[in-house]
């Protein structure tokens, strides 16, 4: 919980809760922590899309040069 907060105060800035009562700040903290978790999601999404996207050039160059010696 401690690195999650660090980061929430870090990077999102966000520091204090804008309710009030246990039930309000809990689903704030909800929100928020969501949102640190679409931040690592689109983090590696772009990561495997970006790797998969050189191996897929890859595949189709060598696919090019083998036809086009066939031709």
């Amino acid at each position: 919980m401690c690195k999650r907060t660090g980061f929430l105060k870090a990077n999102l800035r966000f520091t204090r809760f804008s309710v009030r009562g246990k039930s309000k700040v809990e689903n704030e903290m909800g929100i928020a922590l969501m949102a640190v978790n679409l931040r690592k999601y689109t983090a590696n999404k772009n990561q495997l899309t970006k790797n998969n996207g050189e191996k897929w050039k890859k595949e189709n160059l060598s696919w090019l040069k083998f036809s086009f010696f066939l031709s």
